[in-house]
């Protein structure tokens, strides 16, 4: 009984704790598709989303930013659009810092197609009422195209913007220095010997030295990507070029408290599964001033087709959060199935925690979602946007995180009673997974009393099997030699009717 009454307290509790988070989807009327690029707390308890949106404007299909304000719940409140046929704001699905936040207003660096089919830069500043302030548009006298993917803010109080200029057999970083009414100022084109390709992702400028570092992609030989890495004087002149992985890309860059840089992404791993190149998620954290010698590195989890950093964000304390993505189904010829990832490292890069979200739909269809920022809230929390691949149209995606990582569901919320635990999908596992014939159960705390029914579940989210199961010794298996192979979910079920659940798969 006391086991029972603690259960029901760490239940409760975890209700209570879960108040602090949200999941919210939705589609503008209309829309062809729905692309989330950034999420940001505006005031205490209010959210602006940042996106583009595919609607039909004078019978032509048209890609248009899309403003929009949430409540404290996360509800759409209202929607500002812009751009229109003749003046199309163009995407870019591997820029994780699309729009910028600084003080009272969001800034946007990106491309647009105008009227004569040119693409030229833009840098946007609106208000948190979704209205814009001005538009700055950089155009290339040497006609090639302008393609800025980020802004950051300067140490004079100006703005730096990168990204690529693209010509006939080149493509060379982009740098563009404004003030703070994004009047330009100066530009550089930043090539390279040999294969002239270079590419700017993300840019942060240091606030002593004025030294400016971007990360991003350059070509070596052929068309594969190796990681870049360019330091470059306050004017934009460069002081050193290198790539410390080889193979691969950098997507996110930050100077840290002790005023280093930590740069995160991907490295491209010699494994190749079928036809397609294996990774693992990336950071690295070198000081500008000596950049050859890195302060260390960290390559993370699985070698898996899909596996990378996106985000890095620092905390108060010093630690960093270091957002990412992973899927292992691709590899056994399944459907695709995203887990985002949640990490957090100290100062050195030793890893304190790491957390995966599984936000994918239950259905044999693939599931791509890419957690794209992880922005701090004043309630202590964080929130985040999601871009989504697998669906027409694909929804905006927005997650509200509390100060533990729960996000208000039930599976990743943390629990508190006389002693503290996580009733997520860390309580459990199955193996071996995938599995042909027996598949195994082990709790991995003196819990597993508590849950009495288990239920399995095909990819229609059909109950096409529900049993008692008793434990001994935290352990349990069941047959699945009769299922056919496919994806499939196993729901445990305690004595109250809350539920746990492992996703897993039968190859054969």
């Amino acid at each position: 009984m006391q086991r029972y009454i603690l259960f029901i307290l760490i239940f409760l509790t975890a209700m209570f704790y879960g108040q602090g988070g949200f999941k919210r989807q939705f589609k503008l009327p209309g829309a062809l598709n729905n692309t989330t690029k950034n999420v940001f707390e505006t005031t205490a308890g209010n959210y602006l989303v940042c996106g583009i949106m595919v609607e039909t404007v004078d019978n032509i299909q048209t890609n248009r930013l899309a403003i929009m304000g949430l409540n404290s719940q996360g509800q759409l409140q209202w929607t500002k659009k812009y751009g229109n046929s003749k003046f199309e704001y163009l995407d870019n699905s591997l820029i994780a810092k699309w729009f910028y936040k600084q003080g009272n207003f969001i800034y946007h660096a990106g491309c647009v197609r105008d009227s004569n089919n040119k693409y030229l830069g833009v840098l946007v500043k609106f208000s948190f009422n979704g209205d814009t302030i001005w538009q700055k548009r950089f155009y290339d006298s040497a006609g090639v195209d302008v393609i800025p993917q980020m802004v950051n803010g300067s140490v004079d109080g100006g703005f730096l913007i990168t990204g690529f200029f693209q010509g006939n057999g080149y493509r060379k970083a982009l740098l563009i220095k404004t003030d703070i009414n994004g009047v330009e100022l100066w530009r550089k084109k930043i090539g390279k010997t040999g294969v002239n390709v270079q590419d700017g992702k993300a840019i942060v400028q240091d606030s002593l030295s004025k030294k400016i570092i971007t990360v991003g992609y350059q070509y070596v030989s052929g068309t594969t990507s190796y990681v870049s890495v360019l330091i470059l004087d306050s004017l934009g002149n460069k002081l050193h070029h290198m790539g410390y992985t080889g193979k691969g890309l950098l997507v996110d860059v930050i100077q840290t408290k002790d005023k280093k840089i930590v740069a995160v992404g991907e490295e491209e791993e010699s494994l190749i599964i079928g036809a397609l190149e294996t990774h693992k998620s990336f950071a690295v954290k070198f000081d500008f001033n000596a950049p050859a010698t890195p302060l260390w590195y960290l390559y993370h989890d699985k070698t898996a087709i899909t596996n990378f950093f996106t985000r890095a964000t620092e905390l108060a304390n010093g630690n960093i959060i270091l957002t990412g993505i992973i899927d292992t189904m691709q590899q056994n010829n399944l459907a695709t199935n995203c887990l985002q990832r949640i990490t957090k490292i100290d100062a050195n890069g030793n890893i304190l925690s790491n957390r995966h979200y599984d936000y994918s739909p239950n259905t044999l269809s693939d599931n791509n979602q890419t957690i794209l920022s992880y922005n701090p809230t004043s309630d202590g929390g964080f929130i985040s946007a999601f871009q989504v691949f697998n669906s027409s149209p694909n929804p905006f995606f927005i997650v509200k995180y509390d100060s533990t990582g729960c996000d208000s569901s039930i599976a990743y919320c943390q629990t508190v009673g006389l002693e503290e635990l996580r009733l997520n999908k860390d309580l459990f596992t199955v193996y071996p997974n995938p599995t042909n014939g027996i598949l195994n159960i082990s709790f991995k705390v003196d819990f597993e009393k508590e849950f009495t029914t288990i239920e399995i579940l095909n990819n229609l989210g059909q109950v096409i099997r529900e049993e008692e199961i008793l434990f001994k010794n935290k352990n349990a298996a069941i047959k699945t030699s009769e299922l056919p192979s496919g994806v499939y979910l196993l729901n445990l079920k305690s004595v109250n009717s809350q539920t746990v659940s492992k996703r897993f798969v039968i190859a054969r």
